[in-house]
């Protein structure tokens, strides 16, 4: 979803609002982003025609602005075929990539902290038999080698801040996939 035919100011007709206060706002570069604005959590999700909409393998893509202050990242979190377990959360912040106690902290090299805020970054998240793999900017950051879950559905959310809100655009979940997981 890149909201297009969504009304700059309002809230996505392609997704749901599960807790805090979310709004689309128009970046610097004319293109609608949507801005995680209030509440400690702000929880989104995509309308999807089943309730069940991840299949093995998967793959999730979305655009992160990650602010020079405030917001402490986006998580991506995903519910399991297991109805009685907690959602497992990808986390994505300006100082690491973490996900079920495994976590790096410096997307290719360098400061992750200043080469990674105040700017746009693409996120891949690949899932094949249990593995997962994390890239930000086509640069694997975090390989997981077994989730230990078979994932069915996924939310955004995070701590958003009017000041400094979380921001994403150009999400995209795709069932399906030939991608290598070894490596």
């Amino acid at each position: 979803d890149n909201f297009v035919g969504d009304q700059d100011g309002e809230f996505p007709s392609h997704w749901e609002l599960k807790a805090g206060q979310a709004i689309l706002n128009k970046v610097p570069t004319g293109e609608e982003a949507l801005f995680l604005t209030d509440g400690n959590y702000v929880v989104v999700s995509p309308r999807m025609k089943t309730q069940n909409y991840l299949t093995d393998p998967f793959t999730i893509e979305y655009d992160f602005f990650a602010q020079t202050e405030g917001s402490y990242g986006l998580v991506t979190g995903f519910k399991s075929k297991n109805e009685d377990a907690e959602i497992m959360q990808l986390s994505i912040s300006t100082s690491d990539a973490s996900f079920g106690g495994l976590s790096k902290g410096s997307g290719g090299g360098g400061d992750w902290t200043e080469n990674f805020r105040n700017k746009w970054h693409h996120i891949a998240i690949a899932v094949k038999n249990h593995q997962m793999k994390i890239y930000i900017d086509q640069t694997r950051t975090l390989v997981v080698p077994d989730t230990h879950a078979d994932f069915v559905s996924v939310v955004f959310e995070g701590i958003g801040e009017v000041d400094h809100p979380i921001i994403f655009k150009n999400v995209r979940i795709a069932a399906g996939g030939d991608m290598n997981m070894i490596g």
